[in-house]
C-alpha cells in the first residue's frame, strides 16, 4: 500500500467527530422543524389548545422556536455570538420542550380511556415530538459544551 492512499492515524477519530457532530446538528434542527410544524398545526387545525392546565399555550412554541435557534446557531456561535448566549438558549429550550413532554403522561392516560377527557390528537403529536426535540438539542448542546472554550465544533 502507497502511504498517498493511507489515511494519517491522528486524522481518522477528527473526522469521525467532526462527521458525528453533523449528525448530531441535523438531528436537532430536523426535530425541532417537525415540533414547530406539528405546533403549528396544532394551533391552527384543531378547536383548542393541546396543552391544559400543565402549562401556559405558548410555551411550546417559544420551546421550539429557541430550539431551532440555538440548534442553528451551534455552528457558528463563536463568531455570530457569545458562548453562554448559546448554551443558555438551548438549555432553555431543552427545559421547555421537557416541560411540553410532560403532557404525554396525561396523554397516556386518556389515550387508554382512564381519564374522562377525549383524546386530542394534535396534543399527542405535539407532545411526542417535543420529547424527541428535547432529547436532540440536549444531546447537541452538551456536545457543544463539552468542547473547549468552543474553539471546536464537536
Amino acid at each position: 500500500m502507497r502511504s498517498v492512499d493511507r489515511v494519517p492515524e491522528a486524522e481518522s477519530p477528527r473526522r469521525a467527530a467532526v462527521f458525528a457532530s453533523a449528525v448530531r446538528e441535523w438531528i436537532a434542527v430536523a426535530a425541532c422543524s417537525a415540533a414547530l410544524v406539528a405546533v403549528l398545526l396544532q394551533l391552527y387545525l384543531s378547536d383548542g389548545p393541546a396543552t391544559e392546565a400543565l402549562m401556559p399555550e405558548w410555551v411550546p412554541s417559544v420551546a421550539v422556536l429557541i430550539g431551532l435557534l440555538a440548534a442553528l446557531t451551534v455552528k457558528s456561535a463563536d463568531r455570530l455570538l457569545p458562548r453562554r448566549f448559546v448554551l443558555g438558549f438551548g438549555w432553555l429550550s431543552t427545559g421547555l420542550l421537557v416541560w411540553t413532554a410532560g403532557c404525554l403522561v396525561g396523554d397516556g392516560f386518556r389515550l387508554v380511556h382512564a381519564a374522562p377527557a377525549p383524546v386530542v390528537w394534535g396534543g399527542v403529536l405535539v407532545h411526542g415530538l417535543a420529547l424527541f426535540a428535547a432529547a436532540a438539542l440536549a444531546g447537541r448542546t452538551s456536545a457543544y459544551q463539552r468542547t473547549k472554550a468552543g474553539a471546536q465544533d464537536l
